[in-house]
């Protein structure tokens, strides 16, 4: 559903964590897939993740960086 996306790590949590920065095509499908990440989380610890939206434009970082 996103239009571009781009991940990145952060080295400072862990050699595999990061998150992605998604880029959307309409409201909608920004927020289905928010909604998708954040449900992630209420099901499961391990799966949390930090998720930011603003205009078209979608941040999921991983849970283990400190808010």
């Amino acid at each position: 559903m996103t239009k571009e996306g781009i991940y990145f790590f952060t080295l400072s949590v862990g050699e595999d964590s990061g998150g992605r920065i998604m880029k959307f095509e309409n409201r909608t499908d920004l927020e289905d897939t928010k909604e998708y990440y954040d449900s992630m989380a209420e099901e499961s610890t391990l799966l949390f993740s930090w998720t930011m939206a603003k205009d078209n434009i979608l941040v999921q970082i991983n849970g283990e960086l400190p808010e």
